[in-house]
C-alpha cells in the first residue's frame, strides 16, 4: 500500500480550502439561488494528495446558474477553463460541471438542483440500488450511493439548511437497505465468480475473465462498505476507506493483495485468482455467521440458513474441488 506524506497532504488541503472559500464568495456574488456550497471528493475525505484537484458542488434551487454569471465568476477569479470549453458542460451521470484552473489549482465544480437531489436520495433509500449507465468513478455504471456518500462526507462552506437536512436523513444507514445491498451484491459476486469467471478460465477467454473478475470484486467491495454502514462512493480511494473500517473479514488485505498481484496471463494464474476469490467469499460467509446475519440476509433463505444454503460453495473451497481447478 502507498504511504502518504501527512505533512504535505495537510499543506495541500489548507491551500485548497482557502481557494474553495474564495470561489464560494465569488459565486455568491453573482448567483442568488444558491442554497449550499460544499467541498467534496478527496479533499473533504482528507485523502487528497499532489494529484488531487478541488471538487466542489453548488446546490441551487430553481433554474441552473446562467452561463453569463459563471463567466463573470471565472473572470473575477482569473480562471481558465480546462478539460472542457463549456461552462455548462453536461454528462448524464455527472450533471452540469465547470472545470477550471485558478492560481495553479484545478477545480471541478458541479451543480446540483436541490429538488432533483432530494428525489434521487429518496429513490436510493427506498431500495433502488442498481447501477445506472454512464461512467462515474465506476466502470460498471453510476451508483446513487455515490451521491449519498458525497453528501455525508462533504464539507459545507455555505449552507442554508439543505445539506444539514440531507446529512440527517442519511445519518443512520437503513437496515432494510443494508440487507438489500448485501443480498444483491454479495449474491452477484458469488454467482459471477463461480459461473462466469470459471467459464472464462475454461475457455481461456482473457476479455471475459477480466470483466467478470472485476464485476465480482465490485460486488465484494460494495458488500464490505455496506457491512461497515458506509455508502459506496465509487472506485476511488477504496483502500483508504478499508483501512479505516472496523469490520473486515479475516486476511482480507492479504487476499486482496494476492488477487491483484497475481499475473493474469495463462490458465494457471487465472486459476489462482479464482481460488483467491473463492477464499475471499468464504471469509465473508464466516463474517456473516459471526455477525449473526445468517437469517437476516438473502431473500431466498427464509427457511434455510445462509451457510446451509451455500454449503456447496464452502465445500468446494475447502477441498479445492471446483471443476475448473482440477483441469
Amino acid at each position: 500500500m502507498r504511504k502518504r506524506n501527512i505533512k504535505s497532504a495537510t499543506t495541500i488541503r489548507k491551500s485548497y480550502e482557502n481557494t474553495a472559500l474564495k470561489i464560494t464568495r465569488t459565486y455568491i456574488r453573482y448567483a442568488k439561488n444558491i442554497e449550499s456550497v460544499v467541498i467534496g471528493g478527496s479533499l473533504a475525505r482528507k485523502f487528497s494528495d499532489k494529484d488531487s484537484d478541488i471538487e466542489m458542488y453548488i446546490y441551487y434551487s430553481g433554474d441552473m446558474i446562467p452561463k453569463d454569471s459563471i463567466n463573470q465568476v471565472l473572470s473575477d477569479l482569473n480562471a481558465k477553463l480546462v478539460r472542457f470549453d463549456n461552462v455548462h458542460w453536461y454528462h448524464p451521470s455527472w450533471g452540469y460541471h465547470t472545470c477550471f484552473k485558478t492560481n495553479g489549482i484545478k477545480v471541478e465544480l458541479g451543480y446540483r438542483n436541490v429538488d432533483e437531489v432530494t428525489n434521487r436520495i429518496e429513490f436510493f433509500l427506498n431500495g433502488n440500488i442498481l447501477a445506472k449507465p454512464g461512467l462515474h468513478d465506476a466502470p460498471f455504471g453510476h451508483y446513487e450511493s455515490g451521491l449519498a456518500s458525497c453528501i455525508v462526507e462533504c464539507k459545507p462552506i455555505v449552507d442554508n439548511g439543505f445539506i444539514e437536512s440531507m446529512k440527517k436523513k442519511l445519518a443512520n444507514f437503513p437496515e432494510e437497505l443494508k440487507i438489500k445491498l448485501i443480498d444483491h451484491y454479495f449474491e452477484d459476486c458469488r454467482t459471477v465468480t463461480k459461473v462466469k469467471v470459471a467459464q472464462a478460465i475454461s475457455r481461456d477467454d482473457d476479455f471475459n475473465f477480466h470483466a467478470s473478475l472485476a464485476l465480482a470484486l465490485r460486488g465484494l467491495i460494495i458488500t464490505l462498505f455496506t457491512i461497515n454502514e458506509t455508502y459506496y462512493p465509487g472506485d476511488k480511494w477504496n483502500s483508504e476507506y478499508i483501512r479505516r473500517f472496523i469490520i473486515v473479514p479475516k486476511n482480507f488485505q492479504e487476499n486482496i493483495k494476492k488477487l491483484i498481484s497475481t499475473p493474469d496471463v495463462g490458465k494457471k494464474n487465472k486459476k489462482i485468482k479464482l481460488l483467491t476469490m473463492l477464499t475471499l467469499i468464504k471469509s465473508f460467509e464466516a463474517l456473516f455467521k459471526r455477525l449473526d446475519y445468517g437469517k437476516k440476509l438473502f431473500k431466498q433463505n427464509e427457511e434455510i440458513e445462509f451457510l446451509v444454503k451455500h454449503a456447496l460453495l464452502t465445500k468446494t473451497l475447502s477441498n479445492n474441488s471446483h471443476p475448473i481447478l482440477k483441469k
